[in-house]
Order: structure tokens, then sequence, then C-alpha cells
């Protein structure tokens, strides 16, 4: 058995209700910079309302600056963008709005470090806002609160990062050069620096990578494959990932996922400490998607550990409702009273998500691996006699088990 995972749920200004309702439920919040810049208001006065409501709850700000490397089109530069880019400075208030990034434009080893103070700096400041205390009443009442202190420091530092395909690649050496620069300004606060590459497969040997962390006094790192889906992965993949966790956590670090699901959560048996994910979404990530959105009305089926929509998780849970409808206390009571799924709110999904997504870190801290893998056996065995749903949600759990079961490499 293993302590339980920490999770900390990516900010969206547009779901603060399941923060405030789940707290015992998570450990902090990685907000967004596009979302501290665009509703820096709100989101202040939600943070510190929230920090000042439970005193173990954390916060941090996320650069996702690599959105500034990808091509997408910039004929419609929106507000959010240039707000972000005016955090970074040059070059992202330059070129980055009108063309994607190329390393090149961070060869002067000023503009660089610029970027990387001026990003710090946003960060270590968040906390210094003066709003008008008409519009913070509004958070101190949501929370009920009868009075707070002032919003503390970010628990950790994120400098500026960018997606790299290989460590030979000319986007890690300016990642790599923004986390040695972060050191001379984050002063005692800690750094954590996210990996962020293209696919486990491209990185022969993390072993350079964190050596250099160390050196610098780094303990903590997130990883973050780009729109890595784990329901998805092959086995290959998922047995990097792993080693990838177990290597980390053997060197001295420890080792978070910057998006993940239950899989993620998993990896708590190899040494990960923690993982992110949002409200109904953010169990993945492209960091080139740059429209923002609301999550969709899906409902998570605890025993596959992803989401379904209405009709495919109706159709499993009437085939089988003790096993796939027995766990949750929605889906109990919606089996009870004969209500369709499709019939659930937004608001009841996301509840229930919480909830579901709470029993499995409770579930890997209180079982040994052992108990997992046969969790998820026993699962295989139920969808046995649904040809088409065993191939459809069955292969990802089946691989699960196995990279679960197998031996990584020392």
């Amino acid at each position: 058995m293993v302590q339980r995972p920490k999770q900390y749920l990516n900010y969206q200004h547009n779901v603060q209700r399941y923060f405030r309702d789940h707290r015992e439920k998570y450990e902090g919040i990685i907000i967004p910079l596009s979302i501290a810049t665009s509703f820096p208001s709100g989101t202040y006065g939600f943070v510190r309302a929230l920090c000042a409501k439970d005193s173990k709850k954390q916060y941090a700000i996320d650069p996702r600056n690599a959105l500034f490397q990808k091509a997408w089109n910039r004929d419609n530069v929106r507000e959010p963008h240039r707000k972000m880019a005016k955090v970074l400075g040059p070059p992202f208030t330059t070129d980055s709005l009108t063309r994607a990034l190329l390393p090149e434009d961070f060869e002067d080893g000023d503009t660089l470090k610029n970027c990387v103070q001026q990003c710090l700096e946003f960060q270590m400041q968040f906390k210094l806002r003066a709003d008008d205390e008409r519009k913070l009443e509004k958070y101190k009442k949501l929370l009920g609160l009868k009075s707070w202190q002032k919003l503390g420091e970010p628990q950790f530092l994120i400098p500026p990062y960018f997606q790299f395909d290989s460590l030979k690649d000319a986007w890690w050496t300016i990642s790599r050069r923004c986390i040695v620069a972060a050191t001379k300004f984050a002063g005692e606060l800690p750094i954590r620096p996210v990996l962020h590459f293209s696919r486990w497969a491209d990185i022969d040997s993390w072993d350079k990578v964190f050596e250099l962390l160390l050196k610098k006094e780094i303990k903590c790192v997130w990883y973050y494959p780009n729109n890595f889906h784990e329901h998805q992965a092959s086995q290959d993949e998922l047995e990097l990932y792993r080693d990838a966790i177990f290597d980390a956590n053997n060197m001295g670090l420890e080792p978070y996922i910057l998006f993940g699901g239950y899989f993620a959560i998993l990896m708590r048996y190899f040494g990960s400490v923690g993982f992110g994910n949002g409200i109904g979404y953010g169990e993945w990530r492209d960091s080139g998607y740059h429209r923002g959105g609301t999550a969709s009305t899906r409902v998570y089926i605890l025993k596959l550990h992803q989401f379904l929509d209405a009709p495919a998780a109706q159709s499993l849970v009437d085939r089988d409702p003790e096993y796939f409808g027995g766990d949750t206390e929605l889906i109990a009571e919606c089996i009870e009273a004969e209500r369709p799924l499709d019939d659930l709110s937004l608001e009841e999904t996301l509840d229930h998500f919480m909830e579901c997504r709470n029993q499995e870190m409770d579930f890997i801290s209180e079982n040994p691996i052992s108990d997992a893998i046969t969790e998820l056996n026993e699962t295989l065995e139920h969808l046995a006699e649904m040809p088409l749903e065993r191939e459809k949600y069955g292969t990802s759990l089946e691989r699960w088990a196995n990279v679960l079961g197998s031996d990584h490499e020392d």
C-alpha cells in the first residue's frame, strides 16, 4: 500500500462550485496563466477565499507558454493570448502573436533571462493584488468567511517550458536554460519545472535531466507528455511511463504528472507523488489547443475509469447493473428510480466524477498493487460477455494490468 496521491485541480473559473464543495478531495489548484491574466480579480478573489477557508490548500500558476510555439491560426488573436504574452515579454509580445515561436527567438541570453524573470515575478506577485473590497466581498460570502487573511505565496514556481521531441531537440535546450535561469530568481520558493515532451518513446533516458535538477537542488518535477491518452496508449508506451516515474523516484526526485487519470493514480505504486486533472476534463492536453471550452455532459464509469456518453453508459449499466452501477451513489439511485442517465445534468455528472476520483485515490492508498491488478481483471471478466464493449473499453484495462504486473527496468 502507498500514501494517497496528491491531486491538483486545473482551475476553471466557470466551475468554482466544485472546488468549493469538494475541498476535502484535493490538495491544491493549478491556475493557467491565461485565466490568471484574463480573469484576474475573480481568480484572485476565489483562490484567496479558498485558501482562507482551508489553510492546507495550495496554489500555483502554470505559464502554459508552449502554446506560442505551436502553429495555430493567428488571424484573430484573442485578448487572453495578448495578456499572456504581456506577462512573458518579448518575443511573446512581438513574434508569437503573428507566428509560431522558434528556438532562435531565444538565442539572445537576455531575452530568455528576462522572459523567465517576468514569468516568475508574475507568479510571486499574484498574492499582492489590491482588488476592490466590494468585489472581494463576493468570494468572502461564497466561502462563508467572516474574516480572512492575505493570500500566501504560491506553493511552487513553474518556469516557462516548451514541448520537445528529444533531449537533442533545440526546444529542450531552451527549456533547460529556463530551468537554470529560474533558480536565480525564485528566492526561497521551490521550483517545480514541467518536462513537456512529445512522446514517451522519444526519450531514451531521463538520467541527464534528473542530474541537472538535482544539481540545481530541485526536488520535484512534473511530467507532461503532450496529448497523451492513457486509454489509447500502447503497452510499450505505458511501460516507458512507469519506468520514468520509477527512475525519477529512485534518483531522489518527487515526480508528478501534470495531466492524468486513473493510470496516473496507479503510478503512485511506482513512486509518483501526485497528478493533475480538470473537473470533467483534463486527463490529457494538447498544449497547442487555444480555444477554451466547457466540459460536456458525460458519465464517469468507475469500473472502467473513464467517461462515456450517456447512451453508452446506460447500455453498460443495463446489462450489468450490480457491477457497473453499484459502486457510486448517483448511478445506484438512477437504477433504483429507473431514471435514465441521459436525464442527468452537467452539475450532477461533475459531482459524480469528483466522487469517483476520490474513490480511485482511496482505493490505491488502502490496497496493495496486487488488488489493483485483480480489480482490473475482474472488470475484464464482466466485459467478457459483451464482445464490443470488451474491445472498446477493456483493451486499455488489460494493458494497465499487464504494466502493473510486469517487471520494470532497474
